[in-house]
């Protein structure tokens, strides 16, 4: 009789490859390390530079003190936002601001606000008039309570060119290969 046996090399491999999550947690860790770098370069690691912000939106950003500086970041909330999570068979980078898809991906946004206006009146229903100015009405504060309310609505669209970071380059994808021959073959 013969009796075959697993060498104790495909073994080791066996058990190896039944525990993953130590290997997947660093491949993990890794590939956030490249979207923070993708993200902090905005696009350039991956080859892909973003699309500048637009002039107007530059002037924006430089009135409230925020231009130069980062396309993606004006508080850096999305910046300091990417978690990772991962088991034994998958690893995932991620973010949970909902305003993250339509940065990565581009779209169109449509936002409609309604403006509210209160103008103080008298008794009878008129309106009443700033003294020394016949023309100009008085606006209302929250105690008033002979109010003329006006409202109006304010629709416009927001197109937003996509600036892809959740992505990785080849070297990155290399590296975490790496990670896992390293520890298939570590003794």
């Amino acid at each position: 009789m013969i009796e075959v046996k697993i060498p104790p090399t495909v073994q080791i491999l066996r058990e190896k490859l039944a525990s993953l999550e130590k290997p997947m947690r660093v491949a993990t860790a890794e590939a956030k390390k490249a979207v923070e770098e993708n993200f902090r370069t905005e696009g350039a690691h991956i080859g892909a530079p973003w699309k500048d912000l637009s002039a107007e939106r530059k002037k924006q950003r430089a009135k409230q003190g925020k231009w130069p500086g980062k396309i993606l970041q004006v508080r850096g909330d999305l910046a300091r936002s990417f978690t990772t999570s991962s088991t034994s068979s998958s690893g995932i980078v991620g973010t949970n601001l909902e305003y993250a898809r339509i940065h990565h991906y581009g779209g169109t946004i449509n936002i409609s606000r309604t403006i509210v206006t209160k103008l103080r009146t008298d008794k009878s229903g008129k309106l009443k008039r700033q003294t020394g100015y016949p023309n100009l009405a008085v606006f209302a504060g929250k105690r008033h309570k002979l109010v003329q309310r006006s409202e109006a609505v304010a629709s416009y669209t927001v197109s937003m060119p996509a600036r892809p970071f959740m992505d990785i380059n080849d070297e990155d994808f290399e590296e975490i290969r790496e990670i896992f021959l390293n520890y298939l073959t570590a003794k």
